[in-house]
Protein backbone atom coordinates (compact mmCIF):
# COMPACT_ATOMS: atom_id res chain seq x y z
CA UNK A 1 0.00 0.00 0.00
CA UNK A 2 1.47 3.39 -1.20
CA UNK A 3 0.91 6.59 0.52
CA UNK A 4 -0.42 9.44 -0.35
CA UNK A 5 -0.80 13.19 0.63
CA UNK A 6 0.39 14.17 4.26
CA UNK A 7 1.65 11.65 6.24
CA UNK A 8 0.45 11.31 10.12
CA UNK A 9 3.08 9.02 12.24
CA UNK A 10 0.88 7.85 15.08
CA UNK A 11 1.20 4.29 15.43
CA UNK A 12 4.73 4.85 13.39
CA UNK A 13 7.63 3.64 15.83
CA UNK A 14 10.52 3.68 12.57
CA UNK A 15 11.33 5.24 9.85
CA UNK A 16 13.91 4.06 6.96
CA UNK A 17 14.58 7.20 4.38
CA UNK A 18 16.55 5.34 1.01
CA UNK A 19 17.02 2.21 3.12
CA UNK A 20 20.20 4.06 4.81
CA UNK A 21 18.99 6.90 7.14
CA UNK A 22 17.12 5.37 10.31
CA UNK A 23 14.90 7.10 12.74
CA UNK A 24 13.47 5.64 15.66
CA UNK A 25 10.48 6.38 17.97
CA UNK A 26 11.56 6.86 20.95
CA UNK A 27 9.30 7.72 24.68
CA UNK A 28 11.22 8.58 28.15
CA UNK A 29 9.60 10.10 31.02
CA UNK A 30 6.45 10.68 29.03
CA UNK A 31 8.34 12.63 26.40
CA UNK A 32 7.76 11.84 22.77
CA UNK A 33 10.78 12.15 20.68
CA UNK A 34 12.62 10.55 17.29
CA UNK A 35 16.22 9.68 17.60
CA UNK A 36 18.49 9.21 13.77
CA UNK A 37 20.18 6.05 14.73
CA UNK A 38 22.02 5.19 11.23
CA UNK A 39 22.59 6.33 7.96
CA UNK A 40 22.90 9.69 6.13
CA UNK A 41 24.79 13.22 6.83
CA UNK A 42 24.56 15.89 9.32
CA UNK A 43 23.98 19.43 8.75
CA UNK A 44 27.51 20.05 7.97
CA UNK A 45 28.10 17.29 6.05
CA UNK A 46 29.67 15.07 7.94
CA UNK A 47 28.97 11.18 8.35
CA UNK A 48 26.68 10.23 10.45
CA UNK A 49 28.30 9.26 13.89
CA UNK A 50 26.05 7.71 16.30
CA UNK A 51 27.92 9.20 19.49
CA UNK A 52 26.45 12.64 18.16
CA UNK A 53 22.59 12.09 18.61
CA UNK A 54 20.32 13.56 16.29
CA UNK A 55 16.66 14.19 17.90
CA UNK A 56 13.73 15.42 16.56
CA UNK A 57 10.01 16.00 18.04
CA UNK A 58 7.55 14.62 16.81
CA UNK A 59 5.86 18.20 14.87
CA UNK A 60 9.44 18.00 13.21
CA UNK A 61 9.16 14.97 11.97
CA UNK A 62 6.45 14.83 10.48
CA UNK A 63 7.37 18.38 8.69
CA UNK A 64 10.71 16.52 7.65
CA UNK A 65 8.48 13.57 6.30
CA UNK A 66 6.11 15.65 4.49
CA UNK A 67 8.56 18.06 3.20
CA UNK A 68 10.46 14.66 1.38
CA UNK A 69 6.76 13.52 -0.31
CA UNK A 70 5.94 16.99 -1.37
CA UNK A 71 9.49 17.37 -3.24
CA UNK A 72 9.16 17.62 -7.02
CA UNK A 73 10.82 15.57 -9.48
CA UNK A 74 13.55 18.25 -11.19
CA UNK A 75 13.23 17.42 -14.76
CA UNK A 76 13.08 19.80 -17.56
CA UNK A 77 10.76 17.83 -20.01
CA UNK A 78 8.45 17.11 -16.99
CA UNK A 79 7.88 20.99 -16.10
CA UNK A 80 8.03 21.66 -19.79
CA UNK A 81 5.37 19.54 -20.35
CA UNK A 82 3.18 20.82 -16.57
CA UNK A 83 3.63 17.72 -15.70
CA UNK A 84 4.79 17.35 -11.75
CA UNK A 85 5.73 14.36 -10.51
CA UNK A 86 7.10 13.08 -6.69
CA UNK A 87 10.37 12.24 -5.90
CA UNK A 88 9.38 10.24 -3.13
CA UNK A 89 7.32 7.55 -2.43
CA UNK A 90 6.38 5.75 0.98
CA UNK A 91 4.86 2.57 2.18
CA UNK A 92 4.00 1.21 5.61
CA UNK A 93 5.18 -1.94 6.82
CA UNK A 94 3.70 -2.88 10.11
CA UNK A 95 4.94 -0.38 12.60
CA UNK A 96 7.68 0.94 9.86
CA UNK A 97 7.19 3.26 7.20
CA UNK A 98 9.79 3.29 4.82
CA UNK A 99 10.72 6.10 2.31
CA UNK A 100 12.57 5.56 -0.77
CA UNK A 101 13.24 8.55 -4.29
CA UNK A 102 11.91 6.83 -7.13
CA UNK A 103 14.79 7.83 -9.15
CA UNK A 104 17.35 6.09 -7.09
CA UNK A 105 18.53 2.25 -8.45
CA UNK A 106 17.33 -0.39 -6.17
CA UNK A 107 20.36 -2.62 -5.28
CA UNK A 108 18.11 -6.12 -5.69
CA UNK A 109 16.99 -5.37 -9.17
CA UNK A 110 19.31 -7.48 -12.02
Amino acid sequence: MKVYGEVNLSGITKIVINRTVVWERKNESGIDYWMKTAGGKDSNGNKFVASRMVIKLPHEMMYIVNGLLATPVRDPILEELGIHENAYRAWPCGDTLNIGRKDLPRSDKK
